[in-house]
């Protein structure tokens, strides 16, 4: 399942927020054009605790390569996956990097709550008709 619970402004992007009920984490997939949003993808099937760092992680990394502020080791990111990412800045940085963040967060993570909610009790109620069979 993908599905579309929000659409915010990260920065000078945005973005659509999705939830996804395959693993728990989260994606970033960046538009082709100009004219799409960015697509970040938030696993709804862990804990609520991994949801939410997912989508502040997300958010974050989102906010970092916007100001400039990813380094990478090895150019070709696509042979060595996002592992190979080093982020560096100041507290300054890091202050902006909260303000940036903070109003996509306190909008989007009442309907991740929302969301996640729903996907865990459907999931209760999946378990209880398997347990009367």
């Amino acid at each position: 399942m993908k599905k579309k619970i929000a659409e915010c402004w990260v920065g000078i992007h945005k973005a659509d927020i999705y939830v996804i009920d395959t693993y728990g984490g989260g994606e970033i997939y960046f538009p082709t054009d100009d004219d799409s949003n960015i697509d970040i993808r938030i696993g709804i099937c862990g804990t609520w605790d991994s949801a939410f760092t997912s989508l502040i992680h997300e958010l974050m990394e989102i906010t970092l390569l916007e100001m400039n502020k990813v380094y990478v080791h090895h150019m070709d990111e696509s042979k060595y996956g996002t592992d190979n990412r080093m982020f560096m800045f100041d507290h300054s940085v890091f202050g902006e990097m909260c303000q940036r963040i903070a109003s996509p967060i306190s909008y989007v993570s009442i309907l991740l709550k929302e969301a996640w909610k729903e996907y865990h009790s459907k999931k209760k109620v999946k378990k209880k008709k398997r347990k009367k069979k």
